[in-house]
């Protein structure tokens, strides 16, 4: 959309705004606009809110087995309103117990096949920079608690404590809903940011693998490798809200000499062990992915 450059007076450059996007956010002479600049870029954003998007969805054809996958990328496309159409009652306890699970989500109607949802989150939403550092946290939590969990040895408490991943999904999908809905402020680096956010999900994903699948006690070794992990884990997040290039230098030299540790004492463990050393290693790789992602938004 072009937009010429007209003079008022003898200094001022004026541009009219376009009359679709007045409208929708119901703006009128007087009002006042959030002006941001950027290189090039003149970024101009309204404090009203825009109109409630809504969606409607048929899932009379969409496979049981996707049908959470359609209300997850609803959500975190950022939709207020949404009806189901033709849910079938074998399912519909599973949706309703999914939709629950979705922070500011609420089923508002439940009638003959049709569910109803709301986002009741308003103006309590968190900021992204907020949740973003709440992942983050879960993470470490998540990883450190599971230091003690490997030490106790119950491998029957080891696919409930692998559940815990469950959270971290959950804020991850609202980060990525509220990235969504209202982008960052630097509004070039969300892309960025979006990744991120994946590449932490992937990481926890690791960990809960690491424990679902874990079917009996581990050597000590091998927890101190996880040890390890657990703590290139902290300095990580440590490094992406304290930007040192040096230290996410001598991180990836880490990640490097890990790695080949890794492939020397997965030939000489048990296949146990070596499912817990590869998801190890899969946890480092996706850190320092993490870590690059934070070079690019200082770059």
């Amino acid at each position: 959309m072009n937009r010429k450059i007209i003079k008022q007076g003898s200094s001022t450059l004026t541009i009219s705004l376009p009359s679709s996007w007045t409208r929708k956010l119901g703006l009128s002479a007087g009002d006042e606009v959030d002006v941001n600049i950027s290189d090039n870029v003149l970024l101009v954003a309204a404090e009203q809110q825009s109109k409630k998007r809504e969606i409607t969805i048929d899932l009379a054809d969409v496979p049981a087995g996707i049908m959470k996958t359609y209300i997850y990328y609803i959500y975190i496309n950022g939709y207020d309103e949404v009806t189901l159409k033709n849910v079938e009652t074998k399912v519909c306890d599973d949706i309703s117990n999914y939709i629950n699970s979705m922070i500011g989500y609420e089923i508002i109607d439940e009638t003959k096949g049709i569910i109803k949802i709301r986002d009741f989150s308003g103006d309590k939403e968190e900021s992204f920079d907020q949740i973003l550092r709440r992942i983050f946290l879960l993470i470490i939590a998540f990883a450190e608690d599971g230091t003690a969990m490997l030490k106790s040895k119950k491998v029957s408490s080891f696919k409930e404590f692998a559940r815990r991943d469950h959270t971290v999904n959950k804020f991850v999908a609202y980060c990525l809903r509220t990235l969504n809905k209202k982008g960052h402020k630097d509004y070039k680096r969300t892309t960025i940011y979006y990744t991120v956010i994946h590449m932490l999900e992937a990481l926890s994903d690791e960990f809960a693998r690491l424990f679902f699948q874990l079917g009996s006690p581990i050597q000590n070794g091998t927890i101190k490798h996880y040890e390890e992990t657990v703590n290139m884990c902290r300095k990580m997040y440590g490094v992406f809200y304290n930007f040192d290039k040096k230290e996410i230098q001598d991180l990836i030299l880490w990640r490097n000499e890990f790695r080949n540790k890794i492939a020397t004492y997965m030939s000489k463990r048990h296949v146990n062990d070596n499912k817990v050393l590869y998801r190890l290693s899969k946890v480092a790789e996706f850190a320092v992915d993490v870590l690059r992602l934070r070079i690019s938004l200082e770059i």
